[in-house]
């Protein structure tokens, strides 16, 4: 698989595209402002919502692994954060 640019990408781009889930059609209503915004970008919108959207999932799955209470051993304590 090639970029715009002609150059070869990386295997680890094409496994994660090969891995992409399959899409569901949903129907959302969204603030008429923020959709003209959208439109006027001149980007996909349902690309960068779905991006947006995953990434949002993403860092709180992240954030619920980190902090679960088996992720800690017992006994053992977080460090305290450092002051400014």
């Amino acid at each position: 698989m090639t970029g715009l640019d002609g150059q070869k990408l990386p295997e680890s781009f094409e496994q994660a595209a090969a891995a992409t889930p399959p899409r569901r059609p949903v129907t959302v209503e969204i603030d008429a402002d923020v959709l003209d915004w959208m439109q006027h970008q001149g980007v996909n919108m349902l690309t960068e919502v779905n991006g947006f959207l995953r990434f949002m999932m993403d860092t709180s799955q992240q954030k619920a692994a980190e902090f679960a209470p088996d992720a800690w051993e017992p006994g053992e304590m977080q460090a305290p954060a450092l002051a400014p």
